[in-house]
C-alpha cells in the first residue's frame, strides 16, 4: 500500500493499494486479509487522526494470529545529531533525497538547513509546503526553529511542533 502523488513520483504498478492515510476513513481492503502489516517511518509523518486511523485499519485487516510491526525514527537520536551539528548522520542516516530536492517554503531562509532534516525526521509536513493540503501557513521558519530548540526543554520543543502537524 502507498501513495501516489506529485510528491511521491513513483512508478503507480508498484502499488497495489493507492491510499492517502491522511484523507480515507476505510482502506479498500477486507477484514482478517493479512499475517503481518508492517509500516516504517510513515506514522510520525501524519496527523494524529491519520495516525489513530491507519492502526485502526490496520488492526481491520490483520488476521487474529497476525503481527502488526511499527518501526518509527528514534527522536532522541535525532536530536542528539542535531544538537552535535551532524550533517552526516542526517544526510547518510536519512538518504530519502539530497537538500536541493527536498519540498520546502524556506520562508526566505538559506538554500538547505539542518532545521529543515530534524523536522523531516518527525514532522515533514512543517518543511513540505507542496503537499496536497498544506500550505504555507503549516510550514515554519528555520531561525525559529534554531531559536526554539535553543530556550525550549526537549519535551516542550518536540511537543510544539508535533502539535502543529495536527492543524496541517
Amino acid at each position: 500500500m502507498d501513495y501516489y502523488s506529485k510528491w511521491f513520483d513513483i512508478d503507480k504498478s508498484l502499488i497495489d493499494y493507492n491510499v492517502n492515510l491522511e484523507k480515507t476513513k476505510r482502506w479498500p481492503i477486507d477484514n482478517n486479509t493479512f499475517d503481518l502489516v508492517f509500516t516504517f517511518h510513515v506514522l510520525e509523518h501524519l496527523s494524529d487522526k491519520a495516525v489513530r486511523n491507519t492502526l485502526l485499519e490496520a488492526k481491520r485487516v490483520t488476521r487474529p494470529s497476525g503481527v502488526i510491526r511499527i518501526s518509527v525514527p528514534d527522536i532522541h537520536l535525532a536530536n542528539n545529531h542535531y544538537k552535535n551539528r551532524n550533517i552526516e548522520w542526517f544526510t547518510k542516516v536519512r538518504p530519502f533525497k539530497e537538500p536541493q530536492y527536498l519540498y520546502s517554503s524556506r520562508h526566505g531562509m538559506e538554500k538547505y538547513s539542518l532545521e529543515e532534516y530534524l523536522l523531516a525526521v518527525f514532522a515533514t509536513h512543517l518543511t513540505n509546503a507542496r503537499l496536497e493540503g498544506t500550505t504555507d501557513e503549516h510550514c515554519v521558519d528555520f531561525k525559529t526553529v534554531r531559536d526554539d530548540f535553543s530556550n525550549l526543554k526537549k519535551h516542550d520543543f518536540f511537543q510544539k511542533y508535533s502539535n502543529k502537524v495536527k492543524d496541517s
